[in-house]
């Protein structure tokens, strides 16, 4: 009965941290309000090209982080070309890119 109880408590542990862990780790697809945000960003480069990937963009180029902290590159959602953002707290912005005809 001891080892029953101990191994449910168990599993209840396990589900707890693992949603807890993704909770910390998913990509939010709804950027907060005023993203990007300036900071100063703790993602690696492949971290945020992968957070980039992860909200379903594809083809990203190399990342390069600017002056506000503000990862910025190029992607594409769908088939039409974007500008990609990732700040500092991981909201991934993608813009249309808007070609002047004049």
């Amino acid at each position: 009965m001891y080892g029953h109880k101990l191994t449910m408590f168990g599993g209840i542990l396990a589900a707890a941290l693992a949603t807890g862990a993704l909770a910390q780790t998913g990509v939010s697809t709804t950027p907060e309000i005023n993203a990007p945000l300036e900071g100063a960003n703790s993602f690696t480069q492949v971290q945020a090209q992968n957070r980039a990937q992860a909200s379903n963009l594809t083809s990203v180029s190399v990342l390069i982080l600017d002056e506000k902290g503000i990862w910025r590159g190029v992607g594409k959602r769908e088939a039409a070309d974007v500008s990609v953002a990732v700040d500092y707290k991981g909201n991934v912005i993608a813009n249309p890119i808007t070609t002047s005809t004049h």
